[in-house]
């Protein structure tokens, strides 16, 4: 599979199947931030960082202030403004 370019986010990447996954997904091309509750998390993007461009979030997902990952909201190039 091609993910060149993708931005992918995978929760419980610090560990097991999801840093299994953060590092397939890597492998073949995308950006990957992982989330973890814990200190592995930091370890975690120091070992999968030799695959690619990854970042780590620590936090809990079932706290909802935690669960803005520095996400935008983009508009089309073709919307307009509102007057």
């Amino acid at each position: 599979m091609e993910f060149q370019g993708q931005n992918i986010l995978i929760t419980g990447g610090n560990s097991g199947i999801g840093k299994s996954a953060a590092a397939a997904f890597l492998k073949a091309g995308a950006k990957v931030k992982i989330i973890g509750r814990d200190e592995k998390t930091a370890d975690a993007v120091g070992e999968l960082s030799f695959f690619g461009a990854v970042r780590g979030l620590c936090g809990d997902i079932r706290r909802p202030e935690n669960c803005r990952f520095g996400a935008r909201k983009r508009r089309p190039k073709t919307a307009r403004r509102p007057r």
